[in-house]
């Protein structure tokens, strides 16, 4: 097949192929950077209900005071984890622990939770990346956490997958233009006098 110049019609399919591709693939990432805005919920007491965090650890697994006036330690949110019976000698003396105070929780717009808040605990920890959590205790005892870690990463990984989506997309338009282009032209038909085996 003869090399011709592109056509402006097969200029704007490459185009029109490599924005889709690249828009998808952004939206694929930002939904893979954001996977962890959410709630997760740690083990409450299960004979008690728990009404006020009273210190947490450097994971942020939270002491909490129930309204029968009880401490509880809950490590958790996996089906391995409990909440404890402690005494008040066991809690911290610190509420939080130094690490988390390095910065003010500049929390984001959070994700609904399910039930009204009784007690919440929000803490920033500013060191190469940002990472804000808040507990929070809702009125019917339950307790949830939500972290994430906001870091320069997350924009050059985004930017990173974007500039390689647009490249990629680009060969890719331009691989389905020149098959296109290749399925329509016309069979070549054999010169008269020569044999065809």
């Amino acid at each position: 097949m003869k090399k011709t110049s592109l056509t402006r019609g097969e200029i704007l399919t490459i185009a029109l192929i490599a924005l889709a591709f690249t828009a998808l693939c952004g939206v694929a990432m930002n939904a893979y950077l954001n996977r962890d805005n959410r709630w997760f919920r740690i083990v409450s007491p299960t004979d008690e209900q728990a009404v006020e965090i009273m210190a947490v650890t450097r994971l942020l697994q939270p002491y909490v005071r129930t309204a029968s006036g009880n401490l509880f330690f809950c490590s958790g949110g996996t089906w391995r984890d409990k909440c404890e019976q402690v005494t008040a000698s066991e809690v911290p003396v610190n509420k939080v622990p130094e690490r988390w105070l390095s910065c003010p929780p500049d929390l984001p717009p959070l994700p609904p939770l399910p039930g009204n808040i009784a007690h919440s605990l929000s803490v920033g920890q500013c060191q190469e990346a940002k990472t804000y959590a808040r507990l929070v205790i809702l009125e019917d005892g339950s307790i949830w956490k939500w972290q994430r870690t906001i870091s320069w990463v997350n924009k050059f990984a985004l930017g990173s997958v974007l500039t390689y989506a647009l490249m990629f997309g680009i060969l890719g338009g331009y691989a389905f233009v020149r098959v296109r282009r290749y399925l329509r032209s016309p069979v070549p038909q054999p010169k008269r006098g020569t044999k065809v085996m």
